[in-house]
């Protein structure tokens, strides 16, 4: 009768506890050029003060944000120079800073070309960034028949087929800050 040896494995399985500590997180993210979005989180219910400052900590904006552990809040600063600015978050426990750095978009520039007796080539042009644009379209009568949202960067051309529309249209080509150019009347 043959023996064979018997080997015995003994697997250990070691647990390890990591004791993790709730963070607040801030995030900014840039939504345009001159655009933001503040992201906030924390791990329980707090007041939350927001405060906008620019480079020289003058104090351009303030807004409390009660009994929150969660929240999102649109910074809009078009209507500021360009430059650096700060957002600074205190929960009472934590100060949190950001730093913004706000550029005015780049102009469009937009041109229509009439191809055919129905069909436009609409061309927009920028620096490169990338920028939203909006073309509406209006008949003879000024009264909107088409809305093309589209993004820019650098070129884009839109063919359009203007068929059954009643007199000469017009096409008005504007950024996310209102700019516009009408073209075509």
């Amino acid at each position: 009768m043959k023996t064979f040896p018997l080997l015995f494995i003994t697997l250990t399985t070691f647990n390890t506890a990591i004791e993790a500590k709730a963070q607040t997180m801030v995030a900014v993210v840039e939504k345009s050029p001159s655009s933001f979005e503040i992201l906030y989180s924390a791990p329980e219910e707090k007041t939350v003060n927001v405060i906008i400052v620019d480079k020289y900590g003058n104090q351009l904006s303030t807004c409390t944000v009660r009994n929150t552990s969660n929240f999102k809040m649109p910074v809009v600063l078009a209507n500021l120079h360009e430059g650096e600015y700060h957002v600074i978050i205190d929960n009472g426990g934590e100060v949190l800073k950001k730093a913004l750095s706000f550029r005015q978009p780049a102009p469009i520039r937009a041109h229509v070309t009439k191809l055919t007796e129905d069909r436009y080539l609409v061309q927009i042009s920028n620096d490169g960034t990338t920028q939203p644009v909006t073309i509406s379209v209006y008949d003879g009568r000024s009264n909107l028949i088409q809305i093309i949202s589209d993004n820019v960067a650098g070129q884009r051309a839109v063919l359009l087929k203007m068929q059954g529309v009643q007199g000469t249209p017009t096409f008005k080509v504007s950024d996310p800050l209102g700019l516009c150019q009408v073209i075509y009347n």
